[in-house]
């Protein structure tokens, strides 16, 4: 039974690292986006802090972004 779990460990714990940082692609990281507004939720954890900021949208409309930096 040790066995098994050592090799499934092996076998899935890459992906799980993998799987994280997949979504940073989507990302155009040579842009920079400036929000005015005002931060209604930080969230400081590992591996990356969370920001919730509530923002007015062009269109008069309330938004919130939900931000994650990297890491510290």
């Amino acid at each position: 039974m040790a066995t098994r779990i050592i090799i499934l460990s092996i076998v899935f714990l890459p992906a799980a690292g993998f799987a994280h940082h997949n979504v940073a692609r989507r990302y155009d990281t040579r842009q920079t986006v400036e929000v005015d507004g005002v931060v209604t939720e930080t969230l400081w954890r590992n591996p990356h802090v969370q920001i919730n900021v509530r923002v007015t949208g062009q269109n008069g409309e309330a938004q919130v972004w939900d931000m994650a930096t990297t890491s510290l």
